[in-house]
């Protein structure tokens, strides 16, 4: 049975990402609603520790010390949420503003499903805009063209308690972990923006040809095991990849640029 007021807890990564960090607790403390606040520190060696040190009374788990990757450092968060729905915040990323959990917890009706809601992305001095979405997803169903943004994800605790993330994956873990949560338990999508999170993570940068080949045979592995068109998954994600690869390369940070001026476009088609 749970209250009319649905509990948060927030799980924040950290590597060697101070100055993000400090960012992120900022806007975590700056909530008008209660949450329980884990951080999971990658055993940093720049100001981190002293970073979270100042927080310290908003932290309820703090852990520092090496992991094997960012889903094993999630998954080590996980062991330490109690709360009705669990929301990553990781270093560099924030909510909106102040009221952020409190218009999401209006928006809850169910404990025993998931919920996304829209995400501003920022990075390379340029302008932030929403992550493309289709307003048409008012019960999300699992997408090849469209994966809600992680950040802006409520995982309920039914959800998390049972399930952790493949960390024999390691830049598409996530997507797997939203696509489960849609197939076992749904997701329901909230028109409201959410958070604010950083372009350039792992799952964004195409630069190095290795990382983007890694990431084309996680996607495809994730794929198939949702969607029954193994063909046309194969050289849709191949294609897509090694297309963001070249743009990236031969653009640079003008790459950026280009996809916010896409996604504004694609904005425009769903409102």
């Amino acid at each position: 049975m749970h209250l009319n007021v649905p509990s948060f807890s927030i799980i924040t990564i950290n590597y060697n990402n101070s100055i993000g960090l400090e960012k992120t607790l900022n806007s975590i403390i700056s909530q008008n609603y209660n949450y329980e606040l884990i951080v999971i520190d990658g055993g940093s060696t720049d100001n981190s520790i002293i970073v979270a040190n100042i927080f310290i009374n908003h932290i309820k788990t703090f852990i520092s010390e090496k992991d094997n990757g960012i889903y094993d450092a999630m998954n080590k968060g996980l062991k330490y949420c109690n709360n009705d729905f669990l929301i990553f915040l990781n270093s560099g990323d924030t909510f909106m503003n102040s009221e952020s959990l409190l218009n999401a917890s209006l928006n809850i009706d169910k404990w025993n499903t998931g919920y996304f809601f829209n995400a501003i992305i920022e990075g390379y001095k340029i302008i932030p805009f929403k992550s493309p979405h289709n307003y048409s997803y008012v019960n999300y169903k699992n997408s090849l063209f469209f994966i809600p943004n992680h950040q802006a994800t409520l995982f309920p605790k039914v959800y998390y308690k049972s399930n952790s993330y493949l960390t024999n994956l390691h830049i598409c873990s996530d997507v797997d972990y939203i696509f489960r949560l849609s197939n076992f338990y749904g997701i329901k999508y909230i028109n409201l923006d959410f958070v604010k999170f950083e372009i350039g993570g792992i799952s964004s940068n195409f630069k190095s040809f290795i990382k983007t080949f890694s990431q084309i045979k996680e996607s495809i592995y994730i794929n198939k095991i949702y969607f029954k068109n193994k063909i046309f998954i194969f050289f849709y994600i191949s294609s897509k990849f090694i297309t963001k690869y070249i743009l990236h390369n031969i653009l640079g940070h003008y790459y950026y640029s280009l996809i916010k001026k896409l996604n504004e476009y694609r904005q425009r088609l769903f409102n």
